[in-house]
Parts: C-alpha cells; structure tokens; sequence
C-alpha cells in the first residue's frame, strides 16, 4: 500500500520514523510553527505544535505510550497513557487526542516533541494455495511485536467448520498450515478468529477464495 509522507508549515521538521515498524517518532520545532501528516487509505497520524502549544492526534493508527515534550533549555516532560490520555481501539487501529500546553506543563517555549508507539503484532494471511480439496494457508506476523498463539477460522458459506492451531509468531515470522474443505461455496479464512491476540489491526485478518 502506496504511503505519503507530507510535511506543512514554516519550519522543518526532523522525523526519525520507521514505516514498516513504527516505535517512536520525534519532531523538532525550527521555527514558530510546524505541522506534520501521515496518512494513507486507513490510517492518519498527525502532530501540530508551535514554541506555546500544540496537539498529537491519530485515526486508526498504532497505540500511544508515551509523549515526550522537550524545550529550549532542555527540560522536559513525559505524558503517559492512561494516565493523561487514552487510546480508543477500532477495527482500524487505535484513536487518540493528546493537547499540549507549555503552561499546563511547566515548560518555555517548546522544542520538540517525541511520540512512542506500544510494540502490538499484526497477524495477516500473507498467501492462500488450493490442491484438490486442501487449503495451504500462510499465516505471518506483519507486527513488531510476538503474536501469542491463535486459530485459523475456516468459513464454508459464512458457518465456521474449523479452527486451525497456529503457533507464536514472532515479528517477521508465518506459518503455513493445511486445511480440508471440499465444497463448492466461497470460502473465508480468518487469522485469529478466536480474538485471542492483541494486534494493533483486527481488519486485515481475513482472506476470501473460492
């Protein structure tokens, strides 16, 4: 999936950001005011602050730990979840609102600020392969975090007929696995169908076929 990057405002912004495995994101102000966006078809990350105030904001995207606010003289403070935010789970990931205020905590003017992401696996069905009547199913973790051991749901026709045992994958890791389905209606692979993983994304665990 295509990502974009857009930076807006009147001064850069230096981001240290890894795409494939977000874990901390830090923005340093170079001027008055600075603006920064992430986003593509599901997932929106974004951080606005000036030397006074700002906001980190994001939509269906990776769960907060922490937010690090840092001034001019380097003293600096740490907001924390569930403490002074919190982070709303969907389907789509993670919601969150942090404002920041120089007065509320006791800073000059801003200087940069660092947002940490809490390390969650990603469980997806990387591939699908049909012989006779059984079903090769890859399951892979896309986190950057250890998925806990789960099931495969097959669905015949929307009725689940079978859960499939599928190991600890670690970040990177996948298995594949053999199913038996002989049948002419569609049919509906679900990693995780038991919810038993806490993933950062729970949309992306289904595959259809036929």
């Amino acid at each position: 999936m295509k990502q974009k990057i857009i930076i807006l405002g009147i001064a850069l912004v230096t981001v240290f950001f890894l795409m494939g495995s977000v874990s901390a994101a830090t923005f340093t102000l170079l001027g008055s005011d600075s603006e920064y966006s992430y986003s593509n078809s599901n997932y929106a990350f974004n951080i606005y602050f000036n030397d006074y105030c700002g906001y980190v904001e994001t939509y269906g995207y990776r769960q907060i730990s922490s937010v690090k606010i840092t001034d001019i003289y380097g003293e600096s403070t740490t907001l924390t979840r569930n403490i002074d935010f919190t982070n709303t789970k969907n389907s789509y990931g993670y919601n969150a609102y942090i404002d920041i205020n120089q007065d509320d905590l006791g800073l000059y003017p801003l200087k940069s600020i660092t947002v940490n992401f809490i390390k969650q696996p990603d469980l997806r069905i990387a591939a699908v392969k049909k012989s006779g009547n059984y079903y090769y199913i890859t399951v892979k973790n896309y986190g950057d975090a250890t998925a806990r051991s789960s099931y495969l749901g097959t669905y015949i026709y929307a009725h689940t007929t079978k859960k499939t045992y599928t190991p600890y994958l670690q970040p990177g890791q996948y298995k594949t696995v053999k199913v038996y389905a002989n049948s002419y209606y569609s049919k509906t692979f679900k990693a995780d169908c038991t919810n038993l993983v806490n993933e950062v994304y729970e949309y992306n665990n289904v595959k259809y076929t036929i």
